[in-house]
């Protein structure tokens, strides 16, 4: 059975009315994420590592970036990440 590199990161997540915050350990990378959109604001901060964001064919790089709703996106990072929607 072949395996994304996400497979061997680990995650933790915590949800209430109106938000999530996602942990990720991805030392290895995301794996191959599609463009993709949601109706939530994302907000995600690079702890440690890498991260790229391309929407609008842009590609943007730093520690924290945000994605408007609706916005197709794509995220490419390796290292500790904390997603807000």
């Amino acid at each position: 059975v072949e395996r994304s590199a996400m497979s061997r990161g680990r995650a933790r997540l915590a949800m209430t009315q109106g938000a999530g915050v996602w942990v990720l350990d991805a030392p290895d990378g995301l794996g191959e994420a599609d463009f993709h959109a949601h109706h939530a604001l994302q907000l995600t901060f690079s702890l440690s590592g890498t991260l790229a964001l391309t929407a609008s064919g842009q590609t943007l790089r730093g520690s924290a970036l945000a994605v408007r709703a609706d916005a197709r996106h794509r995220i490419e990072a390796h290292g500790l990440l904390a997603i807000l929607f």
